[in-house]
């Protein structure tokens, strides 16, 4: 018994520092799900109907530097797509999803996507002048940098994203296009 006396004290510290470690594993693994949980379901919102259309207007606007009019249908669907684009970037930044899943799978539109946002973005006329998008912003810088050896980077792909999209906003700036709206449809 004066064996037991002797150890007990070590035995109880030993089970706590287990119990704590279990929790903190628990923890972690929680975190780690409702990430995925949370991705999975910005995933639904980003790829649904409404948003795709919203975000091939983005990319078309981007290359012919023209914007759908104010008002209507089209614009809209570019303002929604660029602030689930925003909403995004804030739960990567917050951490409610992972900032490396976010960019593996986005990170080639991200790129595709800077010249029909800074368009938009910076659209003076517009019901959101000057509106930042931080975080969406970040997310695009951050796809510009991210180190990719997937086919969707190989064989110049990367380059001819940045390079189009860094041709367009300078385009932009200089001719100050992100306030030159497309002209009204002819009857």
């Amino acid at each position: 018994m004066a064996w037991f006396d002797s150890v007990k004290d070590l035995v109880g510290i030993s089970l706590a520092l287990l119990a704590v470690i279990v929790s903190l594993v628990t923890v972690l693994i929680s975190r780690r799900r409702e990430q995925a949980s949370s991705y999975l379901a910005i995933q639904e919102l980003m790829l649904s109907d409404e948003v795709q259309r919203g975000r091939l207007l983005i990319y078309q606007s981007g290359i012919s530097g023209r914007i759908p009019p104010l008002g209507t249908a089209d614009y809209f669907r570019i303002v929604r797509a660029l602030s689930v684009f925003d909403l995004l970037g804030a739960y990567a930044r917050k951490g409610i999803v992972r900032r490396e899943w976010v960019l593996d799978y986005w990170h080639p539109r991200l790129q595709a996507l800077r010249a029909g946002y800074e368009l938009v973005n910076y659209r003076e006329d517009g019901p959101y002048p000057n509106h930042g998008r931080p975080d969406l912003l970040d997310l695009i810088e951050r796809a510009e940098r991210y180190d990719c050896r997937r086919q969707c980077c190989t064989d110049g792909r990367r380059e001819r994203r940045l390079s189009r999209g860094k041709a367009q906003t300078g385009i932009a700036r200089e001719a100050e296009l992100p306030n030159k709206a497309a002209p009204p449809p002819t009857a």
